[in-house]
């Protein structure tokens, strides 16, 4: 005589031997295939009509920028001109992927306006994350060769965005 096993019982028994022979849990490394870098930084140069205090017309082809130390070109850089108003209308951007600790210094040619020297420090600080061990935050930032003004705009100060008149 055949015997009728409940379709159910089959099913209770499979997931409970599923339960307990599956969830084996293997260690693992928390930050494996986590890409270890940081987000770049940016850094924004305003200029300004030194007569009208208006914001300059700033044509890209004109602009050359270069690292001081080995003299080559910087190209992770692009300008703000906006059709109509924009409070960074005259405005370089320039976007830093530092990792190294130190002082860097990057000339800024604007054609027959003149030039500037942006300078900013990057330090190594130790963070509370086990994937990133270490952050490369940016500070002291500046122009070394003319007077500047942090950026405001509507009351609130940019510390990365400076302003300097031509």
């Amino acid at each position: 005589m055949r015997q009728n096993i409940p379709s159910g019982l089959i099913l209770l028994t499979m997931l409970f031997l599923y339960i307990f022979t599956g969830c084996k849990k293997a260690e693992t490394n928390p930050c494996e295939g986590l890409l270890n870098e940081s987000p770049p930084s940016k850094i924004i140069v305003k200029f300004i009509d030194k007569q009208t205090s208006e914001p300059l017309n700033v044509d890209a082809a004109l602009i050359k920028i270069t690292e001081q130390k080995s003299g080559d070109p910087y190209i992770n850089w692009g300008v703000y001109n906006v059709a109509g108003f924009s409070p960074l209308n005259g405005a370089v951007s320039l976007v830093f992927f530092n990792e190294i600790p130190g002082q860097y210094q990057y000339s800024i040619e604007m054609g027959s306006k003149g030039t500037v020297t942006l300078s900013y420090q990057v330090r190594r600080a130790e963070t509370d994350n086990p994937c990133r061990p270490n952050s490369y935050p940016i500070s002291d930032i500046k122009i070394t060769n003319q007077p500047f003004e942090q950026f405001n705009y509507e009351g609130v100060t940019h510390p990365n965005i400076l302003q300097t008149a031509l």
